[in-house]
């Protein structure tokens, strides 16, 4: 018979696990929804689960195990979304001028903002939607 134990274990990781997928197709995608609260609580469930499997009957070393990943899994992802960075500072809507930067091509050559002025650019930038 399986114990609770490892029936909260399993939850948890599977939680986790089936949070972080959504949540990463989701930035592939560009399409992080402005309600993240679903993706939060799976983390916080995911945490919570593995630690109640250490308090449940039948708890051992296989529970344990699984446990531990979905707790520090958890809370990792919740201490990442927390410290993000983005959204932070102005926007910069099409047609403004872009501030001063420095930054690296795709070869590693080095380039400022200064340099580009005049000309038209595109400049793409990677979202992580942390």
């Amino acid at each position: 018979m399986i114990s609770s134990a490892i029936i909260f274990a399993a939850s948890a990781v599977l939680l986790w696990v089936l949070a972080t997928v959504i949540w990463f197709k989701r930035i592939r995608q560009v399409a992080i929804p402005d309600n993240r609260l679903p993706f939060l609580l799976g983390w916080f469930g995911a945490a919570l689960f593995g630690l109640l499997s250490f308090f449940s009957s039948g708890a051992g070393w296989i529970s344990g195990i699984f446990g531990t990943i979905a707790i520090i899994a958890g809370i990792a992802m919740l201490v990442l979304y927390v410290l993000r960075k983005q959204g932070a500072g102005e926007t910069i809507a099409v047609g403004d001028q872009i501030p001063v930067f420095c930054a690296q091509d795709a070869e590693s050559n080095p380039f400022d903002s200064i340099s580009m002025a005049g000309s038209p650019i595109l400049l793409k930038f990677f979202r992580g939607h942390w």
